[in-house]
């Protein structure tokens, strides 16, 4: 009697250890992870879609006729055809508007959130939204159409480059 006391009382202990731990993970730990792994995808994107946001100026400081690719010229009035760099500067501009609304959503989905800043696991959220401010009006301006336009993509950019600490090349 007393052994299948001892088991059962292990077995009721055990399983609610693991059930708890299980709903710690899925409420808080999960959701400060998402946030982590969605501050990689900014820092990734800002890489990858360098090109289409910065390099639309000329050797001469004008702005190039072209979306996407710095070696592809666009006659005049020829801006509104669909190229494949014009569907790649559209869906960057969405992908940089996508990660900051959902950097902004993860950061209103973590509960407890003022004590896992207390305890350094995620950022203020005056830095989030900050991040989030950068990414959405660097996707405005995304395939940049004018010098500042450009300008102001670099802005965005380094201030981007500041809150997250990286470097972009």
């Amino acid at each position: 009697m007393n052994f299948a006391l001892t088991v059962i009382a292990t077995v009721v202990s055990g399983t609610t250890v693991f059930v708890i731990g299980q709903v710690i993970v899925v409420l808080f730990l999960e959701r400060i992870r998402t946030q982590a792994r969605c501050i990689e995808d900014v820092a990734q994107a800002l890489t990858l879609y360098r090109p289409l946001y910065l390099e639309a100026l000329a050797d001469d400081g004008h702005v190039r006729r072209v979306t996407a690719s710095p070696a592809i010229h666009y006659p005049p009035g020829s801006e509104r055809i669909k190229t494949d760099e014009r569907i790649a500067a559209d869906a960057a501009s969405v992908e940089l508007r996508r990660l900051g609304s959902l950097l902004m959503a993860n950061s209103q989905t973590i509960r407890l959130y003022g004590l896992w800043r207390f305890i350094r696991l995620v950022f203020p959220k005056s830095w989030i939204l900050g991040v989030s401010r950068e990414l959405i009006m660097l996707s405005q301006v995304c395939p940049p159409a004018n010098e500042a336009q450009v300008e102001s993509a670099a802005i965005h950019e380094r201030e981007l480059k500041q809150l997250l600490k990286i470097e972009v090349n």
